[in-house]
């Protein structure tokens, strides 16, 4: 499963406003990552940690998990591109 598919089955469950924009917030950083444009950094890792602990209460258990694979796969992708 990818991102895209992933938020499909969220929204189309049905999620909160405040869900669906960090869910947004989440996405675009993780397009980024995977486009090369973001640097993996510290900041960057941070900012995505806060961003997927925000989701925790706005998924159900078995989405969070799938996401938060997403997330360290995305990362894992791009800490190899930059060795």
């Amino acid at each position: 499963m990818n991102l895209k598919d992933l938020i499909r089955e969220v929204i189309e469950r049905g999620i909160y406003y405040e869900g669906a924009i960090i869910l947004k917030s989440l996405a675009e950083k993780l397009h980024d990552i995977e486009k090369g444009e973001g640097d993996c950094g510290i900041i960057e890792a941070f900012e995505i940690g806060l961003l997927l602990g925000s989701l925790r209460n706005h998924l159900f258990y078995d989405e969070y998990i799938k996401l938060e694979n997403l997330v360290l796969d995305s990362i894992e992708k791009c800490l190899l591109r930059k060795k």
